[in-house]
């Protein structure tokens, strides 16, 4: 398989090739647990992480988090070679330290800093939402790693606050450039402000699944919450950390 994936790849058909990485994953949620040769994956799989393709990268980082999340002694290497070697690209738009924690949280605790820095100082209200997706994530086996982030996300829930919304992409062509705005809140029509109290309030949620006593003190704020916010969507996410608490 992995000649017809470089095969594709030479012809730059960039999605088959993506696809074909994805049926190697599919093969380890199979009932039959028949994993596919992991030495062959090993032989192939630092070249494809390493290539400079958006599509082919994002396979097949999901392949290598598949396998270390099924079959960790096996790629253990591998997995903290490249964690080592993106470590400077973690943190951002996406779900990546949640899923290393679930593998291996020594490999995440040096990056739960920067997530706890980005509630605070990153411009990028998305990024602080994926932030707290991820200490969430860590939150639900490891709470006490991610307790200092707990002020600050019912700071903003107290009193949400705009965060500076994405800049629309600068694109140049034939000599003229273009703006083209590709926030959410522009495309969806997203309320961004709402959408990260919303985050933070799932986070609390995340956090008190590892342990409700973290929580606990904030509860009249959680009810008040469930009650009163002007938000059906946030209410409703209240009440749900609020059956946690109980």
């Amino acid at each position: 398989i992995f000649i017809e994936i470089n095969h594709l790849i030479t012809k730059k058909e960039f999605s088959d090739a993506a696809e074909l990485i994805q049926k190697i994953k599919a093969k380890y949620y199979s009932k039959k647990k028949e994993y596919p040769n992991i030495n062959e994956i090993k032989t192939h799989l630092p070249k494809l992480l390493n290539f400079n393709q958006i599509e082919i990268k994002n396979a097949a980082e999901s392949l290598l988090l598949t396998i270390a999340k099924k079959d960790y002694s096996n790629i253990s290497e591998m997995f903290k070679s490249y964690i080592g070697k993106i470590k400077q690209d973690i943190g951002g738009e996406n779900h990546l330290i949640g899923d290393i924690a679930s593998i291996d949280i020594e490999l995440a605790k040096p990056s739960i800093s920067k997530l706890i820095n980005n509630l605070k100082k990153h411009p990028e209200w998305n990024t602080r939402r994926f932030s707290a997706f991820n200490l969430g994530r860590i939150g639900e086996q490891h709470p006490e790693l991610v307790k200092d982030a707990i002020p600050i996300m019912i700071d903003y829930i107290k009193k949400p606050f705009e965060v500076s919304k994405r800049e629309p992409i600068k694109f140049e062509k034939v000599g003229v450039t273009f703006s083209m705005d590709l926030s959410a809140e522009k495309m969806l029509g997203v309320n961004q402000s709402d959408w990260l109290k919303d985050a933070y309030i799932d986070t609390l949620g995340m956090i008190a699944k590892g342990d409700n006593n973290l929580i606990l003190p904030h509860r009249e704020l959680l009810k008040s919450l469930s009650v009163k916010d002007g938000s059906l969507y946030s209410r409703d996410k209240a009440k749900k950390v609020l059956q946690l608490l109980n």
